[in-house]
């Protein structure tokens, strides 16, 4: 039954059940006086009856008196009749056998209603006459329509609320369904965080835009949005400010929509935007730069200044898709192609890309079996004491030896294990197994060294990061003194204070803590210092342009430099060159890592390396360096 019959119905029901009530109301009032004056009436008339018996008891004694002649004797009748006087009686007549009228006596004005009481005088079984008393019915009659005005007028009210009343209860409520009715179709067609239209509101627009496109001949682009790193917000400063930092993101995003587009928020942080109305691609695409633009802005949420990054895919009717569910499918495959490519930036969908798209869906499904297949290895890329030229540690870096495509490059599926969650597993199975080499290493008579493990942004974020080291470091039974943990800088700079914290938490292990890729963040002396780190590690990047460029050989000098005055190590990344490790020893840089001494290794061609004892001999180590 559709709403409005429903309450139509609710409304006719209301009426005519208070129209019932109000007629049995008044039948009522009716009714209850009704029986009142019956049962007075009866009841006076009975007094009425024992009344005359009375006088007729009385006026037996007259006629005792004189049978013949007691008729007569006024006086005394009249003395009989008298001494009923206030008790309720009009008037009293006494009539002969013949029926005649031998004495009246009247106490009141004749009554409106008569009630009559008639009784003989007998004496020694004869019949001398009758008394008859008319009863005083003025009190009956009064309170009979004192009641019945009463009672009307109780029903009279009674039926006007019961009639009237629930015709407002049936209003009320029809305004309340009414109200709750147009909430929740508002809540079917948008989303209840944000306000925006959901998906099945995305789709009924998408579908009208298509088919006045195809009449018009115009083209409709639809554009897939998703913040950048929006999880880690959540899990640093809690989902409650994760929800009004998206609230504010859908304020921003409708300030970009020209008249007639749609943003729509599908879920967690990812939005689509419709244009309807677009002639050419760069149309799209200036719409997508002042999204980029406008979200670039920071945000200021719980007394922190967020800027909020996104990546957008771009689909055009009709040439990606002649339908709704492909052309949203590859916006999103274009949106997950910017997403590789760098932040804050979009792409157009173009068929190569379902090949990416296949390859990833590949490697995530053949990742997610790949540990229990045991297809991970990790190698171990030594590193390097720039003054004894000795090995003094490693760095633990795992490969995937898939089945089919071969050695898969860690920048392909560690991004997608740490986007999928699967970088949990991955990194504790990571952490567990160089920790165990290492300690076989020291049980086989190697000198002792330490192993370095990256911990991703995920990783660190992870709750019970650190007993889940120290379990790890149990089981191995590796000292905590020779595992070094690094953490990039983009991670150690997101929030200061829980990131501290951590690295509090785990410098009390007593492992060592170093900084990733350093420089390529946004780290500052004052955040840096208040960071228990033992080590900095200067990225590549950098050391890869060093000596010939002055301004990558400045950076260099000048974190060799910081961190010498914060009494920390420094390790450097990427060399590859006599000249770049000349660079770094004439400036004080303890230690290096890089394809100058040596690529990454297997396990078995690591330890025969550490067999062979093999020491990092060069020109600039010979010369004592700086």
């Amino acid at each position: 039954m559709r709403m409005d019959t429903r309450i139509h119905f609710y409304k006719l029901f209301a009426k005519r059940m208070g129209l019932l009530a109000w007629v049995t109301g008044i039948l009522i009032a009716l009714c209850m006086p009704f029986t009142y004056f019956v049962l007075t009436m009866r009841d006076e008339q009975k007094q009425a009856v024992t009344a005359s018996e009375q006088m007729a008891w009385r006026l037996r004694d007259t006629v005792k008196e004189n049978p013949y002649l007691w008729k007569l004797n006024a006086p005394k009748l009249t003395k009989i009749l008298a001494d009923y006087e206030n008790q309720g009686i009009a008037e009293v007549k006494v009539y002969d056998t013949a029926g005649k009228l031998i004495d009246t006596e009247t106490f009141t004005k004749p009554p409106l209603l008569e009630i009559t009481g008639r009784s003989a005088v007998i004496y020694n079984n004869n019949v001398y006459g009758f008394v008859e008393v008319a009863w005083d019915s003025k009190g009956l009659v009064t309170s009979t329509l004192i009641l019945l005005t009463a009672f009307s007028s109780l029903a009279f009210l009674v039926g006007v609320v019961l009639f009237r009343y629930p015709a407002r209860i049936v209003a009320k409520s029809e305004r309340e369904v009414t109200e709750a009715f147009k909430r929740l179709n508002h809540m079917s067609y948008h989303d209840p965080l944000t306000g925006l239209p959901n998906r099945i509101q995305l789709n009924d627009r998408l579908s009208q835009a298509l088919k006045q496109s195809g009449r018009n001949r115009q083209k409709v682009a639809v554009l897939f949005l998703d913040l950048d790193r929006f999880k880690l917000i959540n899990d640093t400063l809690g989902h409650g400010n994760g929800d009004i930092l998206l609230q504010a993101v859908a304020k921003r995003l409708i300030t970009c929509m020209r008249d007639g587009d749609t943003v729509a928020r599908l879920g967690g942080d990812e939005f689509i935007v419709l244009l309807p109305v677009v002639y050419e691609g760069h149309d799209a695409a200036k719409v997508a730069q002042r999204i980029i633009e406008a979200l670039a802005q920071p945000f200021e949420l719980d007394g922190h200044e967020l800027v909020v990054t996104t990546s957008i895919g771009i689909s055009l009717y009709p040439a990606d898709g002649d339908n709704i569910e492909t052309l949203v499918k590859n916006a999103d495959t274009a949106m997950y192609r910017a997403k590789e490519q760098g932040n804050s930036i979009y792409r157009f969908y173009s068929s190569a890309m379902n090949a990416a798209a296949l390859e990833r869906l590949t490697l995530e499904n053949g990742l997610r079996k790949a540990l229990k297949r045991e297809e991970l290895v990790i190698h171990y890329q030594p590193i390097i004491d720039l003054y004894t030229g000795d090995i003094i540690g490693m760095e633990a870096l795992v490969r995937w030896q898939h089945p089919e495509l071969g050695l898969v490059s860690p920048s392909k599926f560690v991004p997608l294990a740490e986007e999928t969650g699967l970088i949990i597993p991955l990194g504790e199975w990571v952490l567990r197994s160089a920790c165990v080499q290492n300690k076989a290493w020291q049980n086989a008579g190697f000198p002792p060294m330490y192993v370095s493990v990256n911990l991703s942004q995920r990783q660190f974020q992870q709750r019970g990061l650190s007993e889940m080291v120290t379990r790890v470091l149990k089981e191995s039974g590796l000292s905590p003194r020779h595992l070094q943990l690094e953490i990039t800088e983009s991670v150690a700079m997101y929030d200061e204070g829980q990131v501290i914290n951590k690295l509090v938490n785990l410098k009390n292990l007593g492992v060592c803590l170093a900084v990733d890729d350093f420089g390529t963040g946004y780290s500052s002396l004052g955040s840096l210092k208040r960071f228990p780190i033992n080590t900095i590690k200067i990225d590549k990047s950098f050391i890869h342009n060093i000596p010939t460029d002055r301004f990558d050989s400045a950076i260099t000098t000048t974190v060799i430099n910081m961190a010498d005055s914060l009494q920390l190590s420094v390790i450097a990344e990427g060399v590859e060159s006599e000249e770049q490790l000349a660079f770094l020893l004439a400036r004080g840089c303890n230690a290096m890592q890089g394809y100058l001494f040596c690529k990454p290794l297997p396990a078995e061609d690591f330890e025969s390396m550490l067999s062979q004892r093999k020491r990092l001999r060069t020109e600039a180590i010979a010369s004592g360096g700086r």
